[in-house]
């Protein structure tokens, strides 16, 4: 991002929110099974992610569904915490570095937001997601 003139924002609802609830869900998580299914979804979201003119960075609003089965597997008690918490904390993570890794011939844009319109979808859907596996 050498020479580029962005601004990046962080969007109250799509990124600051999310992460201070994720920061609360952290206590009733394992950490190991946390950190192994953040570093999944933060590899899935660096390489499916797509930088668009206007908005930033993309993310497809399915990424967050590979945390489901997989949350499900490491710790099949209490799922609903470890899911919202590692897809939340991945995404975010992984559009962070995303951002990091654009270079001088990319397509570039005035703001990228980190929580907005690009990757606000796939954080809305895991967390309803995560909502209603937490019911059940």
């Amino acid at each position: 991002m050498k020479g580029k003139n962005s601004v990046v924002t962080l969007n109250i609802g799509g990124f600051v929110l999310p992460v201070a609830f994720s920061a609360y869900l952290l206590r009733k998580c394992p950490p190991l099974e946390v950190a192994t299914l953040t570093l999944l979804i933060i590899i899935l979201t660096y390489f499916i992610s797509e930088m668009t003119g206007g908005v930033g960075v993309t993310v497809p609003s399915y990424v967050g569904i590979f945390a489901i089965p997989l949350g499900f597997l490491l710790c099949q008690e209490n799922a609903a915490p470890l899911i919202f918490t590692s897809a939340i904390l991945g995404i975010l993570v992984g559009v962070v570095f995303r951002i990091l890794a654009l270079e001088e011939e990319d397509e570039g844009s005035a703001f990228l937001s980190v929580g907005g319109a690009g990757n606000f979808p796939a954080i809305f859907i895991i967390g309803l997601l995560s909502l209603l596996i937490s019911c059940f």
